[in-house]
């Protein structure tokens, strides 16, 4: 604002009559509310709640306040108080859908939503948060409803083309996606690359990372655009492209780093997964992927101590989640010790010798084989050429090269042998 309203006049009165006066007073807060800016707003709409805590308009406020202060606690109980009162309000039960959203409790958000569209079908709030907890439950079908009906309602949304485009190519309609993206007056340099990339245009969408990282001012865009192109190259197989990308990864970087130390398992550089590591560990929202990662590449170096460490009964050993985390970490290393295992021109150590290694890609490999049956019956959420990838290097290692390159042609990946100089893979860490 331009002035504080405290220049012109108290914000609070200081002795409150009656109730009309506390009415007056809340109107004028309100009013005030609409035309601040977020900081002063939120302040407003506090002294409001403060003169009248029981007005159901003022305390729907106060939660919308509260949930864009991620204060859900506090949102939640303002929720129940108003239920108690007004049970059947479609507008506090779409707060409490909300509010559930951002906890990450999607299925019971789901079903609030779903009581709120019931009489409130055209809220355009309403079907955008029904579109978000749709896509959150990998509902993409569903998610492109919702964002159609919101642009039936505001045709001009470039915000909601862009996530109709992002849940097309969810659900491999590429050529919609590509209408819709050429429809858009600015084309985002992410959205871009994902269309590229679903098209098969591999080369093309790296290109168009590269250059948007380079240009890219903003921390978290810098980080989003390199935890897609990581992915991407890695897809591609073009490791020493991808290292050198990773050895150059500012520190400010913490989700590509994260996925750079999954692909350092993925080809045997243990030490590096580790050093990677250290620079997400210490983000709270990484703190499973952190355990994992440490995990597997302290094992897989022999620092089985240090390894043992990082298991803790609250964490990964009863967090089905963790448990998942682990389970991909340990599938990446194990098909890391065999890509190294291969390549290497060094001999192999007498652990890599021995038998431990071998049953470990037996089992990579029943793992492979059994989500390639989940995969023709349409159950499977690994991609048909990675499983075909990741089947081949176990099958090398195991001295069937017949039935590798079988899997290989299936893959869309191609094979470079340790022959190729320029795409033989560095010796493993």
């Amino acid at each position: 604002m331009s002035s504080s309203p405290r220049e012109n006049r108290p914000l609070v009165a200081s002795a409150n009559e009656n109730n009309e006066i506390d009415r007056a007073e809340a109107a004028r807060l309100l009013r005030l509310a609409r035309t601040a800016d977020p900081v002063d707003a939120d302040q407003l709409v506090d002294w409001a709640f403060a003169v009248l805590p029981d007005s159901p308009a003022i305390r729907r406020l106060k939660i919308q306040s509260s949930l864009a202060q991620n204060d859900v606690d506090l949102a939640d109980a303002l929720i129940a108080i108003g239920l108690l009162h007004r049970p059947t309000d479609p507008s506090l039960t779409f707060l409490r859908a909300r509010s559930l959203f951002m906890q990450g409790e999607f299925e019971r958000a789901d079903q609030e939503i779903h009581l709120v569209l019931t009489r409130r079908l055209n809220h355009v709030g309403v079907q955008e948060l029904a579109a978000q907890i749709a896509g959150a439950r990998n509902d993409y079908s569903r998610a492109i409803r919702h964002h159609e009906r919101v642009l039936d309602l505001q045709p001009n949304r470039s915000d909601v083309r862009e996530m109709l485009v992002r849940d097309l190519l969810h659900i491999s309609k590429v050529a919609r996606a590509k209408a819709i993206f050429k429809s858009l007056t600015y084309a985002p340099p992410l959205l871009e690359a994902q269309v590229l990339r679903a098209e098969g245009r591999m080369l093309d969408a790296a290109m168009c990372l590269e250059t948007a990282t380079e240009k890219a001012t903003d921390a978290s865009e810098r980080d989003t655009l390199l935890y897609e192109l990581i992915d991407l190259l890695e897809s591609l197989g073009h490791w020493p492209r991808l290292i050198h990308l990773v050895s150059k990864l500012p520190s400010d970087t913490p989700r590509a780093s994260y996925r750079a130390s999954k692909a350092m398992l993925l080809i045997g550089r243990f030490s590096q997964c580790r050093e990677l590591t250290d620079r997400f560990a210490s983000r709270l929202r990484y703190e499973q992927e952190a355990q994992a990662n440490r995990l597997v590449a302290d094992a897989l170096q022999g620092r089985i101590s240090l390894s043992k460490n990082e298991i803790e009964p609250q964490t990964l050993a009863v967090d089905p989640a963790g448990l998942a985390l682990l389970a991909e970490n340990w599938q990446r290393g194990i098909l890391g010790l065999i890509v190294s295992n291969q390549w290497s021109r060094r001999k192999s150590s007498v652990a890599h010798n021995s038998g431990v290694l071998q049953n470990l890609v037996q089992k990579a490999l029943a793992v492979f084989n059994h989500e390639l049956a989940e995969d023709e019956k349409g159950r499977s959420d690994m991609p048909t050429t990675e499983i075909q990838r990741n089947r081949a290097l176990c099958l090398i290692r195991l001295g069937s090269p017949v039935l590798a390159a079988e899997a290989f042609s299936q893959s869309a990946t191609p094979y470079y042998p340790p022959a190729k100089a320029d795409l033989a893979l560095p010796r493993a860490a």
